[in-house]
């Protein structure tokens, strides 16, 4: 049997992702909905340029820092430009 070794680094990413798992999952579908959306929509670019909001961050599989900074930069964006991105594009969780 081969020994399993983890660095601080990957132990750290198991924690946080096991974390996310207890985190409401409406929440965290409907970020993920509205990031993914705007990665491959230009309306959706255009409604952000127009609130003069930052492109959002997309989270990867390997930094669990990712899902916290894509989080924060929906969190930037004021409930006008969720609502407009969530109402115009019917963006599901």
């Amino acid at each position: 049997m081969k020994a399993f070794r983890l660095n601080a680094t990957g132990l750290l990413q198991l924690v946080v992702k096991d974390g996310l798992k207890k985190c409401p999952t409406g929440a965290l579908k409907k970020a993920n909905a509205i990031i993914k959306h705007s990665r491959h929509s230009t309306i959706t670019t255009e409604i952000l340029e127009s609130y003069n909001a930052n492109r959002l961050q997309t989270p990867n599989a390997t930094r669990w820092s990712s899902q916290l900074t894509a989080i924060e930069s929906l969190t930037k964006l004021s409930p006008e430009v969720i609502n407009e991105l969530d109402q115009n594009h019917k963006l599901d969780a």
